[in-house]
């Protein structure tokens, strides 16, 4: 099958693996679980399909499409026992050693150069849970379920921006290949599921968006030909999540059901001495309580979903300073893993884990990504030609809020091109208009009458929302999320 893509196209592979290898040694793969095969490539941008004999689709994939970018994603749960780390065993060490192992193989079995190995292909070591027999070892990984959902999600957010960074402001096209060939259980359905909402989020700032699902033909002994189909071809559209966050709590403590009574691993200290570290990094980075930043995030997003351009500008919080908070709680999160050795048994035992609230926060990053992109910062006083500009940059895919701001800001300025307004003058003083309520305010793109003020310098109209009436202008926004 031929996809047509344009020149101006970023291509961007994302694969969920399981575990390649049969057998580890400290220095590296003994044996191999995946044997070698001729992978027809049914997905190009030619007509005839590419056929590749690798180990692996991904190298069949990525050596027949020119991608910009790649991201393996695997669970820690394939450790094999061997630290890579001196002194004390921590996360990072196990980490570093999976990388090891999975840089390896790319590179001795599939033939990738070592250099594109965290230049142009990252790899994602997500939590896992269970209990695994390794080089003679018995190695237990326990924490919540939900961790290796929240952790690639951030982790994916985060490094597809920074490398989305290097590229020009949006584009044309971006493309994203998700190869689930060789992923296993859970991690296939929770990487489609994040991806999709990165996808949907970045739709704002690209021309297209699209996602190819692709899969190669189960492999079975003696088979020397495989294809890799396209399983599922998605176009998407902008659509930011109607959810909004609560208290801003963002990690907990994990509190396994078989140790319910163990109470020193409660540790209602610990609990508070996160919930006072992000505090208090909150203070520091945002000039702001966490209940203010609550408020901020719901008012964006609300914002976004229900178009309200003024309101974008008055409280944008800057996407530097999200992903600041996001890569504190990893961080924090790391650092409260616990591994024990004893004997042939290593436990690994994750402390803290993500909160629904923590995966709000990544998607907020992402709306304050994208509307940066767009080109909003925080000002109070916006112009007309910024307004107008943020409803073409960000609001020309949902056809009726585009419309209804053109609408509301053809009129106002109607309205207001034979009148001189040198000062700070409400709307409502200027033009027929009701009394306030939530409704008036979404129904007129945020720009109701009674909490916006407006003055002039030469034509161009300058808007602004009157300080006192702040309060009842976030109140409006968030309302629009399905809940808070």
């Amino acid at each position: 099958m031929v996809v047509c893509v344009s020149s101006m196209t970023t291509r961007i592979l994302v694969s969920v693996w399981g575990k390649p290898w049969r057998s580890t040694s400290d220095e590296g793969i003994k044996d191999l679980y995946w044997e070698e095969v001729e992978y027809r490539v049914l997905i190009s941008d030619s007509d005839s399909p590419k056929v590749i004999s690798s180990r692996s689709s991904f190298a069949a994939l990525y050596s027949s499409i020119d991608f910009d970018h790649a991201f393996i994603i695997v669970l820690d749960t394939v450790f094999d026992g061997f630290f890579e780390n001196d002194g004390r065993p921590q996360i990072e060490g196990v980490r570093r050693r999976i990388e090891k192992l999975y840089r390896e193989f790319l590179t001795r079995f599939l033939g990738i150069e070592e250099t594109e190995i965290g230049q142009k292909i990252e790899i994602i070591v997500g939590p896992g849970n269970g209990k695994f027999l390794s080089n003679s070892k018995t190695i237990e990984f326990s924490g919540a379920f939900s961790d290796f959902y929240s952790y690639v999600f951030a982790k994916l957010a985060l490094k597809l921006t920074r490398f989305l960074d290097t590229k020009n402001d949006g584009g044309d096209e971006l493309v994203i290949y998700f190869d689930t060939t060789h992923g296993l259980n859970f991690a296939p359905a929770l990487v489609y599921d994040s991806m999709k909402i990165i996808a949907h989020l970045l739709s704002y700032i690209y021309n297209k968006v699209r996602i190819f699902v692709v899969n190669a033909e189960p492999y079975t002994p003696n088979v020397k030909s495989l294809e890799i189909h396209l399983v599922e071809e998605l176009t998407i559209s902008p659509y930011a999540p109607p959810y909004g966050v609560h208290e801003l709590k963002l990690l907990k403590i994990f509190v396994d059901k078989t140790r319910r009574g163990d109470r020193g691993n409660i540790l209602a200290e610990k609990s508070r001495e996160i919930s006072s570290v992000l505090d208090s990094f909150i203070k520091e980075k945002f000039y702001m309580e966490k209940r203010e930043l609550s408020k901020c995030l719901n008012c964006l997003r609300g914002a976004v979903v229900g178009g309200y351009p003024l309101v974008l500008f008055t409280f944008y919080v800057g996407a530097t300073k999200l992903r600041g908070l996001i890569e504190k709680c990893l961080e924090l999160f790391n650092h409260n893993i616990i591994i024990e050795t004893k004997d042939k048994t290593i436990r690994i035992r994750r402390v803290l884990t993500f909160t629904n609230e923590f995966n709000r926060l990544v998607e907020s990053y992402l709306v304050s990504y994208i509307l940066e992109k767009a080109g909003v910062e925080r000002k109070e006083e916006v112009r007309y030609s910024d307004i107008d500009g943020i409803r073409e940059k960000l609001f020309k895919c949902t056809h009726d809020l585009d419309a209804k701001i053109s609408y509301d800001l053809y009129i106002i300025k109607k309205k207001l091109e034979e009148k001189t307004i040198d000062k700070w003058t409400t709307l409502s003083s200027l033009m027929e208009s009701g009394g306030w309520s939530d409704r008036n305010f979404r129904a007129h793109s945020g720009l109701e009458a009674n909490v916006t003020c407006v003055k002039k310098e030469g034509e161009e109209i300058i808007f602004r929302y009157n300080k006192d009436d702040y309060e009842k202008v976030i109140n409006a926004s968030k309302g629009t999320l399905l809940r808070v």
